[in-house]
């Protein structure tokens, strides 16, 4: 998610390097390369939150799993 601007304008070059004659309009240069950033931040706002409920879901089953044993 940080880098996402880097990576996001990385990826904005290599698409204009593609275009015929390596010239795009500079509207459609800018539309590109704002969706490559977001396209970056969307994917690494899933992977975090899927990470975050990963990470809360085994804290909870681990301490209701030691209540389970300590009471038997």
């Amino acid at each position: 998610m940080l880098s996402g601007g880097s990576f996001g304008t990385s990826l904005g070059k290599s698409w204009l390097f593609n275009q015929e004659g390596g010239a795009a309009n500079a509207d459609q240069y800018m539309m590109v390369i704002e969706n490559y950033i977001r396209s970056f931040l969307v994917s690494g706002g899933i992977l975090f939150g899927t990470g975050l409920l990963t990470v809360t879901l085994t804290y909870f089953v681990y301490l209701f799993h030691g209540i389970r044993n300590t009471n038997d």
